[in-house]
């Protein structure tokens, strides 16, 4: 994972880790409303 991290440009993991929180939020608001 650290390898991973070191060739990936930062821009891209930290939307990629952004996608993730913000589907994990969503996840989170739709199993929270039903």
């Amino acid at each position: 994972m650290k390898c991973a991290l070191q060739w990936m440009p930062w821009r891209d993991t930290v939307e990629t880790l952004d996608a993730k929180t913000n589907a994990l939020a969503n996840t989170a608001r739709v199993l929270t409303t039903a």
